[in-house]
């Protein structure tokens, strides 16, 4: 699930999952935004984020020109960037009297979950038993990766904790390991 990091004086940067399909993003903050909603008038200039459909679903930052928008460092002169993990998002505020930080990240964190898949075709990269549907498992987190384990320590299948790390990348497995990247590390 991709979310946007945002930086707030007293709780530091903090995630915000993205689980609408489109927003408003300004200087002044994230709001979700009604998906036939009209675009604001130029006396409040701001910019949609809007997520494509499908499994593999892409976002995109929406903006005219006067909405101050940027991204990692470069104007939306455009009106239309897809993101990417750990992009930086900047708008300026209305005459210029300030500015506001995002990142756009792709990270989740690890959690059990029942096993989505309808059919057996499924193998635990871990233990090589295949999957059944609605089985307890962990996909792992890492946007590169995301390969299914088994995660039913009462059947002998801890499978996602079985090891330090994932069974095919170097993702930390432990379930309260959190984000793996956040803005503080810039």
């Amino acid at each position: 699930m991709s979310l946007i990091w945002m930086e707030d004086a007293q709780a530091g940067w903090t995630p915000h999952q993205l689980t609408a399909r489109r927003y408003r993003l300004s200087a002044q903050g994230l709001v979700e935004a009604p998906a036939d909603a009209e675009p604001d008038g130029p006396q409040q200039p701001e910019a949609s984020l809007c997520c494509g459909s499908g499994d593999a679903a892409r976002w995109a930052l929406l903006a005219a020109p006067e909405a101050g928008a940027m991204v990692n460092g470069t104007p939306l002169c455009v009106g239309i960037r897809v993101l990417h993990d750990r992009d930086e998002l900047v708008f300026r505020s209305p005459g210029g009297s300030g500015s506001r930080r995002f990142y756009f990240s792709v990270e989740s964190v690890a959690r059990v979950e029942p096993f989505p898949g309808e059919s057996d075709a499924t193998t635990c990269p871990r233990c090589r038993k295949k999957f059944k549907h609605g089985q307890p498992a962990v996909r792992c987190p890492n946007p590169k990766c995301g390969v299914w384990h088994h995660q039913m320590p009462e059947e002998g299948l801890p499978c996602w904790t079985y090891a330090q790390t994932c069974a095919a990348c170097p993702q930390p497995t432990a379930t309260d390991a959190g984000y793996l990247w956040t803005p503080e590390e810039l």
